[in-house]
């Protein structure tokens, strides 16, 4: 059962110590917590390379294994190889370490238990049977003088004021946008554009679309004009959250420098657990969530559904769903609110770190995106008039990219003087361009 191991964690462990030779001596593990034999092997030719104050590299490691018998039962010198290429991307040994023993004490259990229904008497081994180790913790306990000297960093933010570092939800009703924006988030981060009229960091962007195949994800981001090299990695098949898959995401988040994670939606990401029974489950999930984000300075962002509406008031902590464990835990809760049969749309949120949020939104149709509704051309319409002037008639996308604005939001402003009539609208063999007065 790939739950009992993590081939990803033994492969990276010994990777890392493959690079970093030095830090060997940090890493606490017996050769029994890993699960891969030739992983063992591998190991153990390291350990017995250390105890005698012999260099550990490939080579050495190689001759090691060769001399033992089982160079070419592990690969080779080419899976040695692979193992220090993967092992280049990797920073944080500890935590490998953990799972692999938390791998370990889970399958030694699972043999006990086994044993114990055979009638085989294990007291003694129970007794010895240690938990595995937790990552290190922080200070819990602050005098007065202790908070004032201490310099706290400063919160991180994938979208300034809106969404910080640690766990956020999204919440709506189902088919009301949810995607479109978390997409649009991720667009934003990965191209260090804008997102609702904030100026976004550029980093890395990971997008886990559980309820899209990669069609549906081409179609989307090729209608909201996402360019090519926007940085964004998608996945839209994952293992359950309570099933590997917070493993899976810590090793992810470990191997690559994210700023922005969206998990589309909850309840895919948690097949068969029953959200509203089963709060421990959800509790678990959503602590380890946002202690993975929090400590790594990423934004993590669930897509959750709301309750129907019952003629309350709106407010995002109330209507997520089931939401006793998911608000408790979780750092900003956003939701958004449409009412039938009317175009615009609120998008409320509160949380820890910012101020509450009330903005009222638009679905612009052309470009897939949502935008203020309270956006106006005042504060940008004589940029985008002057670069007209500068360039001549060009295109949206084109304008968006010279005044380095965001596409949707740049769109619209053009709607909005052409309208006004200040500046003019072309189209030519059914595509538009735009230009100034003559």
């Amino acid at each position: 059962m790939s739950e009992l191991y993590s081939r990803e964690a033994e492969e990276a462990l010994i990777g890392y110590v493959l690079v970093n030779p030095d830090r060997f001596s940090e890493v606490k593990i017996n050769l029994d917590d890993f699960e891969i034999q030739h992983h063992r092997w591998i190991w153990n030719a390291i350990d017995r390379l250390a105890e005698a104050h012999t260099e550990i590299d490939n080579i050495t490691v190689a001759n090691q294994l060769e001399s033992d018998g089982h160079l070419a039962g592990v690969g080779g010198p080419s899976y040695l190889a692979k193992l220090i290429q993967r092992g280049s991307e990797y920073y944080n040994a500890p935590e490998y370490a953990m799972i692999i023993k938390q791998r370990a004490a889970k399958r030694k259990k699972l043999e006990l238990a086994t044993r114990l229904a055979k009638g085989e008497d294990i007291i003694a081994e129970l007794e010895t049977l240690q938990a595995p180790p937790e990552t290190e913790k922080t200070p819990s306990r602050w005098s007065v003088t202790d908070l004032m000297d201490t310099d706290f960093p400063t919160p991180q933010w994938a979208i300034p004021e809106i969404i910080p570092a640690g766990l956020t939800i999204l919440g709506g009703r189902p088919k009301i946008g949810k995607s479109w924006l978390l997409l649009q988030a991720a667009w934003a981060v990965g191209s260090g554009g804008m997102f609702l009229d904030h100026k976004v960091e550029k980093g890395n962007s990971l997008y886990i679309a559980l309820e899209d195949s990669p069609r549906r994800l081409k179609e989307r981001i090729s209608a909201m004009g996402i360019d090519r090299h926007a940085a964004i990695t998608f996945v839209n098949v994952w293992r359950p959250l309570h099933k590997g898959g917070l493993d899976d995401l810590l090793l992810e988040l470990e191997t690559n420098p994210y700023r922005y994670v969206a998990i589309d939606t909850l309840t895919r990401a948690l097949p068969g657990v029953d959200q509203k029974n089963d709060q421990g489950v959800i509790g678990e999930v959503f602590d380890a969530l946002q202690k993975m984000g929090q400590k790594r300075n990423i934004a993590i962002v669930l897509a959750d559904h709301t309750r129907k509406p019952a003629g309350m008031a709106a407010d995002p902590i109330d209507d997520i769903l089931y939401s006793t464990e998911k608000t408790a835990i979780a750092d900003v809760i956003l939701a958004i609110y449409k009412e039938q049969g009317k175009p615009g749309a609120r998008l409320l949120g509160r949380g820890r770190d910012i101020e509450e949020i009330g903005f009222s939104l638009v679905f612009n149709t052309p470009t897939r995106c949502w935008q203020l509704e309270s956006a106006t051309i005042t504060e940008n319409h004589e940029k985008i008039i002057a670069t007209l002037v500068a360039l001549g008639r060009c295109k949206a996308d084109d304008i968006a990219k010279a005044i380095g604005e965001n596409r949707g939001n740049t769109y619209t402003r053009l709607q909005k003087l052409a309208n006004e009539g200040l500046i003019t609208r072309i189209e030519i063999r059914g595509e538009v361009f735009y230009a100034p007065l003559p």
